[in-house]
């Protein structure tokens, strides 16, 4: 295999790699079993890395070749260029530039430009090959010089992720695949009726009722996109980053419809808010204790009356959780914190997120946006309907359009875009498997749906020497 063939399969590979982190990304938030994945990406890195160190090997012959025939050709230029008066020499300093990663690409373009700048192309390249051999001179004008001190590289260094909210429907609902896009699954309503009869009188005809409950897909996607150069000199996996990124994103912004869509239209699934009867929902009635601990309570007599007796969860914003921490009792006792601590309240599963709103208005004549919705679930009922076609595309050909209205061919600029998407619904399928507190003055603090942290973007600069050009 030579190197073209090698670097095309590198190529193939690492696509491959993306593709299959973004889906094992996307597994992992909704609890799914990654293990089985987890091993072909370990396979696949250990595949990268040997062909990696094959075009490494593979390369490094043919720049030998290259050397060998350098020397000879400078060896006979070597009278003329002796008598050549001397450029101005520069102190390269070695143990800096040799061991750097190529995609310090900031420092290594800043530093080299001021060199040439300084001695011209062909006299910087002489002075580093003079100092350090051909191979490695090359090398170092492409990575750090120095003009009279030593050139200190911007130093990169970890990553910060955005701070996200949690993903909470899919760790308890019941997940149903829809491979033809639709479903449908027959539910019935009422049973056969039973009488009492005198003897020889006829009995009365009764009998089930039926109906269905269609799912039906609703897509969900992401689109984004990058310079070839970003990705080739960036100072981290940038295209792991942003596979990463699109795949956490979805997940969230799917959650947040499935637990705040009011309604469902032809684009949009509908979520907790919008599928909680109004007989089943309530506002608070005091902040108390006692007042907390009916309400609570209330809301689960709403689904046992109706007979449902499975698994009942608690959904909650992480504001109203952290107040019924807090919780006190005329006797200064925190009743909720122990348990809450374990994970549930009066004996549910708590799941909390910063997706649920603690901003609402109440229904004072001059509202205050006090209020947070607290969902109790029966999570048999809740079902995610998925049609199985979450992909991560990598795309270099065609064009898209920048939602500034901007068409940008990405072939002819050199961007690569990735599209991340899905297909899926959401539904109670029983009406009364859902109860609603409007918690009024249950929380910490009042804030509208966040899905991650609101940052201040940073304006600072490095003072490293390597990002300052000296030269201009």
């Amino acid at each position: 295999m030579n190197i073209r063939e090698m670097k095309a399969e590198y190529s193939a590979l690492k696509k491959k790699k993306t593709v299959l982190v973004g889906l094992i990304n996307q597994k992992d938030v909704e609890g799914a079993d990654i293990e089985a994945d987890e091993k072909s990406l370990s396979d696949l890195k250990a595949k990268i890395s040997r062909l990696e160190r094959s075009i490494e090997r593979a390369e490094d012959a043919l720049e030998d070749e290259e050397d060998a025939k350098e020397v000879d050709d400078e060896n006979e230029d070597g009278d003329d260029e002796k008598s050549k008066p001397k450029s101005k020499t520069f102190g390269i300093v070695s143990e800096v530039g040799s061991g750097l990663n190529p995609a310090e690409g900031i420092a290594r373009k800043v530093i080299a430009t001021s060199l040439v700048k300084r001695l011209g192309i062909s006299d910087a390249r002489k002075t580093a090959v003079d100092r350090l051999g051909i191979r490695n001179g090359d090398r170092l004008i492409k990575d750090l010089t120095s003009a009279g001190q030593p050139v200190v590289a911007q130093d990169y260094r970890g990553f910060i992720d955005l701070v996200r909210a949690e993903a909470v429907v899919r760790q308890f609902a019941r997940i149903e695949y829809m491979p033809k896009g639709n479903l449908t699954e027959p539910r019935q309503i009422t049973g056969s009726t039973g009488s009492w009869i005198n003897e020889g009188a006829p009995i009365p005809t009764s009998q089930m009722s039926l109906d269905i409950i269609n799912f039906l897909w609703k897509k969900l996607a992401v689109f984004t996109y990058s310079t070839k150069e970003y990705l080739m000199y960036a100072n981290f996996d940038a295209a792991g980053k942003i596979t990463e990124d699109l795949a956490r994103q979805i997940a969230l912004f799917e959650d947040e419809a499935f637990l705040n869509s009011a309604a469902e239209t032809n684009g949009t699934p509908i979520g907790l808010a919008g599928s909680v009867l109004s007989t089943n929902t309530f506002g608070s009635t005091g902040v108390d204790f006692a007042s907390v601990y009916e309400n609570l309570l209330r809301a689960e007599s709403y689904i046992r009356q109706n007979n449902i007796k499975g698994e009942l969860v608690w959904v909650m914003s992480t504001q109203t959780k952290l107040f019924l921490r807090s919780l006190i009792t005329s006797l200064g006792i925190r009743v909720f914190e122990n348990e809450i601590q374990g994970g549930t309240l009066n004996g549910h599963k708590i799941f909390d997120t910063t997706l649920v709103p603690s901003n609402l208005p109440n229904t004072l004549a001059t509202p205050t946006d006090t209020v947070s919705p607290i969902y109790l679930v029966a999570k048999d009922y809740a079902v995610v309907a998925d049609a199985g076609s979450y992909e991560v595309q990598e795309i270099d050909q065609g064009s898209f359009v920048t939602g500034g209205g901007v068409q940008i061919n990405t072939a002819q600029s050199d961007i690569i875009a990735w599209k991340c998407a899905n297909r899926v619904d959401f539904k109670m399928t029983l009406d009364n498997a859902i109860a609603c507190i409007n918690a009024d003055g249950w929380n910490l603090g009042n804030f509208a749906a966040s899905i991650g942290n609101t940052q201040t973007p940073s304006t600072s600069v490095s003072g490293a020497s390597g990002t300052k050009n000296s030269g201009s």
